[in-house]
């Protein structure tokens, strides 16, 4: 299942404006985005756009040499971008996940910053694959949520099983549920939601939870009379369930 929104800022090129407050936006892989200069370029002779993720590279510089506004793109982002020298304005063109990261206004000489630009790209959600480790009664169960794309959260829901059981956890953001002590009662659909701002895909897993077999006691070989209950066999190292999942 995928259901697409909206929001009414996402064009085919986002303006944004001047602001003294770090500035956010959040667009879906293809885009365009604007990143727009300082109201009064004539004050700023020479200013460099930069993008910082986990380093920093630059992108544009403008300079204001004799009355003509010029920009020079480096060459990473030569062919990737539209430059406006008169405005010390850029239009970053298709962009990528990559392109998530903070992009900042910097006045060359002075390195006072003008614009702070906080840029999320978000793909097309596709549905979440969902896998789990045992279907063993009494053993330690992780059903594992998997999506090849970032994603803003992720949410399990259970027909019918109680989640407020203390044996039930979440580990690593919410990508894996941990089922402790296993029991016949857990058995049901279990089923991962995930989430964008734009977007959210969910998939389900049937789990069945297996009860233990038990070995037929034999007699010792001194003949002492043997354990009519049986001995429970522990299976240390379950092998994988089928994975399910439907749309």
């Amino acid at each position: 299942m995928k259901i697409h929104f909206f929001f009414a800022f996402l064009t085919t090129q986002n303006h944004l404006s001047e602001s003294p407050e770090p500035i956010k936006m959040m667009v879906i892989v293809g885009n365009n985005v604007r990143f727009s200069g300082p109201n009064d370029p004539s004050q700023y002779p020479t200013v460099s756009w930069v993008f910082s993720n986990h380093h920093n590279a630059n992108i544009v510089n403008y300079l204001i040499a004799g009355g003509a506004p010029r920009g020079e793109a480096t060459p990473a982002y030569q062919d990737r971008i539209l430059s406006y020298a008169a405005a010390q304005t850029f239009v970053l063109l298709e962009v990528k996940e990559a392109d998530t990261g903070i992009y900042n206004l910097i006045v060359t000489d002075s390195n006072i910053t003008l614009k702070h630009v906080e840029l999320s790209v978000f793909n097309d959600l596709l549905r979440p694959h969902i896998s789990s480790n045992s279907n063993r009664e009494n053993s330690v169960i992780a059903l594992t949520c998997t999506v090849s794309t970032k994603v803003q959260s992720i949410t399990w829901f259970a027909a019918g099983i109680k989640f407020l059981d203390k044996r039930f956890s979440l580990i690593d953001n919410n990508r894996t549920l941990i089922i402790n002590m296993a029991q016949q009662s857990d058995s049901g659909t279990y089923t991962c939601l995930v989430e964008n701002p734009f977007a959210r895909a969910s998939s389900f897993f049937q789990l069945t939870i297996k009860r233990l077999p038990f070995a037929t006691a034999h007699p010792p070989p001194d003949g002492t009379p043997g354990n009519n209950l049986g001995t429970r066999i522990d299976n240390a190292n379950p092998s994988p369930i089928d994975t399910a999942m439907s749309s």
